[in-house]
């Protein structure tokens, strides 16, 4: 029987994937936070095995390790999904906000990758898969520190794929645009008690795209795919003899995706400009 172990399975996009892996005969180690997220996750499946974890804790990747390695001796498959969102301006957006983006949505998936390849390594068919997002392919105002944790983890799975070919360890990364899931509520909520907090000089500056920022959050699920999309890319990943490298997940991501890789600069620039103009930006 495989196994795979997820990050950030306590929600959305990681509870589904659990759920679809298990169903699949996997034993799927559910990465979570909340003592009452494990009791949720041991809940939906027999083969989900519930682990309190959290991505930046180095005690907590070492303790995951050796769980594993006692349980199972190898890892078929590295889930990194765990991910976390933040929005603001670029000029007033503090230092700790950047260095918590890049440390859960960036450092953490690194960390994990260095921590379970040898045991990876022990897969006859290892895989490491990573949700990355639409925004590491086209960066948009508002989001600076979420599009930079994004594009570097593009760049680190890019060099993964050339350096883990000698195992034949098969790397790929999810890149899904708005997906009908708990983080924009989440992050909704966040934006409104950063807005409250955000100083005179600020809000005059940046109001336009404040308020695209926070209607774009508001009003998501209007305009998301659903999470079986993302599922079913994954399990194509998972299980495929030659799975793809890359997955766009939903129309707007892959109109990303095609904009970001052949528009020039100043057509990219022309287009957000244009979305951006119904709320006064100029």
């Amino acid at each position: 029987m495989k196994n795979i172990l997820i990050t950030g399975a306590s929600s959305g996009i990681g509870k589904a994937c659990a759920l679809a892996a298990a169903k699949l005969d996997f034993i799927v180690y559910a990465g979570h936070r909340k003592d009452s997220d494990g009791e949720m996750l041991k809940a939906l499946h027999p083969n989900i095995r519930p682990i309190k974890m959290d991505v930046v804790s180095e005690q907590d990747r070492k303790s995951t390790f050796e769980l594993i390695t006692r349980e199972c001796g190898q890892l078929d498959c590295l889930f990194n999904n765990a991910g976390i969102s933040a929005s603001g301006s670029s000029e007033f957006q503090s230092l700790e906000k950047y260095r918590s983006q890049m440390e859960v949505n960036f450092i953490s998936p690194v960390a994990m990758t260095q921590t379970f390849l040898p045991l990876l390594r022990k897969s006859r068919d290892p895989r490491i898969l990573f949700t990355g997002s639409a925004a590491g392919l086209l960066a948009k105002p508002m989001i600076a520190s979420y599009c930079a944790s994004k594009f570097a983890l593009e760049s680190f799975v890019d060099v993964l794929r050339i350096e883990l070919a000698t195992w034949n360890i098969k790397v790929a990364i999810f890149e899904p645009g708005k997906i009908k899931t708990e983080i924009y509520k989440k992050s909704f909520d966040e934006a409104v008690a950063e807005k409250s907090k955000m100083s005179e000089l600020e809000l005059s500056l940046y109001k336009p795209l404040i308020d695209v920022a926070m209607f774009n959050m508001e009003n998501a699920d209007g305009m998301s795919s659903e999470v079986s999309e993302v599922v079913d890319v994954f399990l194509h990943a998972l299980t495929a003899k030659k799975p793809k490298s890359r997955y766009p997940v939903g129309g707007d991501a892959k109109m990303q995706a095609f904009v970001g890789k052949y528009f020039p600069d100043c057509l990219k620039d022309w287009l957000i400009k244009q979305k951006l103009k119904k709320f006064g930006y100029k």
